[in-house]
């Protein structure tokens, strides 16, 4: 399976292990680089290589992903920060998200995610 891990827990949505670089900028013009580490089709856990003190749960802000016809930004809310990272909810993205997710996991990991 490529490497690629799904895992459940008590979430609303499983989550698939996999790598892919990030760049976020908070509201605030903060910038923050890492690599995702786990996604699903409502969130992330971005691995960093900085601790941001300054972050706290419930800043916003915005990050792109590129899909293979655009290149969206996306909202995001912290929900969780750590030594290691950031875990970020994804509102109101329409799909945009899981779809460019999809195009970077095999179509049968997808289909654990979207439960189709």
């Amino acid at each position: 399976m490529s490497g690629f891990v799904v895992t459940m827990d008590r979430r609303r949505h499983p989550r698939l292990i996999l790598e892919l670089p990030m760049h976020l900028q908070f509201l605030d013009g903060l910038l923050v680089d890492g690599i995702t580490r786990n996604v699903s089709l409502d969130g992330m856990f971005l691995e960093t290589s900085t601790f941001f003190s300054s972050v706290i749960v419930g800043e916003e802000g915005i990050f792109d992903i590129q899909t293979t016809t655009r290149t969206s930004s996306l909202p995001f809310e912290v929900v969780r920060t750590d030594a290691t990272g950031l875990g970020l909810f994804i509102p109101r993205d329409n799909g945009i998200f899981a779809y460019a997710v999809s195009l970077e996991s095999p179509r049968e990991i997808l289909s654990r995610l979207t439960g189709c």
